[in-house]
Order: C-alpha cells, then sequence, then structure tokens
C-alpha cells in the first residue's frame, strides 16, 4: 500500500479524514433534526395547555355570569312577588 514516498499515506489519511468528517456532520445534522422535532413537539403541546387553561378559564367565567345572571333574574321575580 505504501510505496515509501508518503503520497499514499497522505491520501489515505485524507480519506480517512474526509469519512470521520462526513461521519460528524450527518451526526450533527441527525441530532439538530431530533431537536428540532422536540422543540416543535414541546411548542404543540405549549399551546395545547394554553387553550385547556383558557377554556378553564372561560368555562369559569361564563358560569359565574350565568350564576350571577340567575341571581339577578331571582331578585326580579322576588321584587314582582312582594
Amino acid at each position: 500500500m505504501f510505496n515509501g514516498d508518503g503520497v499514499d499515506w497522505i491520501i489515505s489519511c485524507s480519506l480517512l479524514l474526509c469519512r470521520s468528517l462526513g461521519f460528524c456532520i450527518k451526526f450533527y445534522f441527525e441530532i439538530e433534526t431530533l431537536v428540532v422535532l422536540s422543540w416543535i413537539s414541546n411548542d404543540l403541546g405549549e399551546k395545547g395547555r394554553e387553550e385547556e387553561e383558557t377554556d378553564a378559564v372561560l368555562t369559569k367565567f361564563s358560569g359565574a355570569r350565568n350564576q350571577n345572571q340567575e341571581g339577578e333574574f331571582n331578585n326580579i321575580t322576588q321584587r314582582i312577588v312582594t
């Protein structure tokens, strides 16, 4: 493989370095893809939680509003009756 002048050795090292660099780049992009997918998943989960919290607040508010309307209705009917 080596003929003594070092050219084969330089070529072999260059090929090995390129393969190693290629593997590192590929590995980096695979990890980066997983990180981005994780961020997207977390964003979707947070938006779902925010929507649930908003729905809970709206339900609580509308329930209080309905109770208030019923109370006002009862007050009005009591005034009419008396």
